[in-house]
């Protein structure tokens, strides 16, 4: 898996904040302020492995960072596919070269013009504003399998992110899917639907 990135730490991009005082511990991309922290990647790429999903959706392919890692983890595996959606016919095409043998879908359109054609088994969540975000999640409900896991991305209430996090806790509390969040300097929360 040779990818070769400019790595940074990650406080070249979030400052620190009450919620993730040392910024500088993470990692990311030193030419992409909106791709994942490195250990986040590393975190869905665990996931993946570890639930062993057979459809991966992505919003927000971006640079095709966690797309790459992703697509890996699925070939690891022996199974599975991702559909990463990208708005950005540009990044589409660089991420389709980039993502290029491993199982993965580009899909170049707006995430709201999108529909699975099956049950969703984890979805990264990680394109436009917060309220895209939110009306993603919200519009796939019915097709995230039982069990399945939803990672919302830039969820830390600091740099405006508030409204994310409030709008995302609010869906999946009305939904009853428990959610856990984790104090990255972007945030993340992982939510479950239940089995």
């Amino acid at each position: 898996m040779e990818d070769v990135r400019i790595v940074t730490t990650e406080d070249r991009w979030t400052p620190p904040s009450s919620w993730c005082p040392n910024p500088q511990w993470w990692h990311s991309d030193g030419s992409d302020p909106d791709g994942a922290e490195s250990e986040v990647t590393g975190l869905v790429t665990a996931l993946v492995r570890a639930c062993q999903p057979e459809v991966v959706v992505e919003t927000g392919t971006a640079a095709g960072q966690t797309a790459y890692a992703i697509g890996w983890a699925l070939k690891d595996n022996g199974h599975g596919r991702l559909y990463t959606i990208e708005i950005d016919r540009e990044a589409a095409s660089a991420a389709e070269a980039r993502l290029n043998g491993l199982p993965v879908i580009v899909a170049c359109k707006d995430s709201l013009d999108w529909w699975p054609q099956y049950p969703i088994d984890f979805a990264w969540i990680d394109s436009g504003t917060a309220q895209t975000r939110v009306r993603e999640i919200d519009r796939w409900a019915s097709m995230f399998s039982p069990g399945a896991l939803i990672g919302v991305h830039d969820t830390a209430p600091n740099q405006g992110r508030e409204v994310l996090r409030s709008l995302a806790s609010g869906l999946f509390g009305s939904f009853g899917w428990p959610v856990l969040s984790l104090r990255t300097p972007r945030g993340v929360m992982i939510a479950q639907v239940p089995c």
